[in-house]
């Protein structure tokens, strides 16, 4: 266990605190962050890097122990799911990934640093539960591995690596040139599903699978799967934007990978493949 700060036992020792959570949810493409607050806030992450939680309706059950085999669990809630979260549950597996809690304070707000926490969960997830505006999540901890990089290599088609990660990428390539985003202002010709950008000069379904967050505009912030793309043409997305992006909107974008062996030949890395393609994907047991 990590001693708590100077700065942070002062406050403990107050009669009147004004404690907040913050979440940080890891899935293979990406790690979430959240925090149980009335606005975004900046904060550093388990790894001590600066990031930004993002304010949403997340909260917890409480932290349950098991006398007999030592393991915490509890119940993370998300109220409200937008269709942005629930794409998240559908292009993303969550069973199985970390996720830790830590509590912060807002009596420090401004002057924290990144030690400046107190570790409330560390654990891994289930599989979340959709409900109308909830969706709820089984957590439970795994006391003493983890910290420790297992290696999680179960028989599946699809590939476990997290793209463009430790294990994907063969020797040959930087996670750079796979996985960095591009910046790109949009033309004429979109629509809620289609965004037009006919100055793009990549192959056709360059970027299938990845991932186009909008810049400027009434879509700001806004954030969608690519599902196809063609070259000086435009690229679609999974779910339809509420506003039709316009000339000169401005969005990031950058690769994607659906963990299938198509998909990895296509990026020139089958060699760093870590499924198992050749199992058959129908059983058929013949007896006499």
């Amino acid at each position: 266990m990590r001693d708590t700060t100077p700065k942070v036992s002062g406050i403990l020792e107050k009669e009147a605190q004004k404690p907040l959570e913050i979440y940080d949810v890891y899935l293979d493409s990406e790690t979430l962050h959240f925090t149980a607050y009335d606005r975004d806030l900046s904060f550093y992450d388990p790894d001590g890097n600066a990031q930004t939680y993002t304010a949403l309706g997340i909260s917890r059950g409480p932290i349950h122990t098991s006398v007999e085999n030592k393991v915490d669990n509890c119940i993370i809630r998300l109220d409200n799911v937008n269709r942005a979260m629930s794409s998240y549950i559908a292009s993303n597996e969550f069973r199985g990934r970390k996720i830790t809690i830590r509590k912060i304070f807002a009596d420090i707000s401004g002057n924290w640093a990144a030690d400046d926490d107190i570790y409330m969960f560390k654990g891994i997830m289930n599989k979340p539960a959709l409900g109308e505006g909830l969706m709820e999540m089984g957590c439970v901890s795994r006391a003493g591995t983890f910290e420790l990089e297992c290696p999680k290599r179960t028989y599946s088609l699809l590939c476990p690596w997290r793209f463009a990660a430790s294990g994907c990428l063969d020797g040959s390539k930087t996670a750079d040139q796979l996985y960095a985003a591009q910046n790109g202002t949009i033309t004429t010709g979109s629509t809620e599903s289609t965004i037009a950008d006919t100055s793009r000069t990549e192959a056709n379904n360059y970027w299938l699978y990845g991932e186009v967050e909008f810049t400027s505009g009434e879509n700001d912030d806004e954030k969608r799967i690519v599902v196809s793309s063609t070259q000086n043409v435009d690229f679609k997305v999974d779910i339809a934007l509420d506003n039709v992006p316009i000339a000169g909107d401005t969005y990031t974008i950058k690769r994607g990978c659906d963990k299938t062996i198509t998909r990895c030949s296509g990026l020139g890395n089958a060699s760093a493949f870590g499924g198992f393609f050749s199992i058959p994907q129908e059983m058929i047991i013949r007896t006499t």
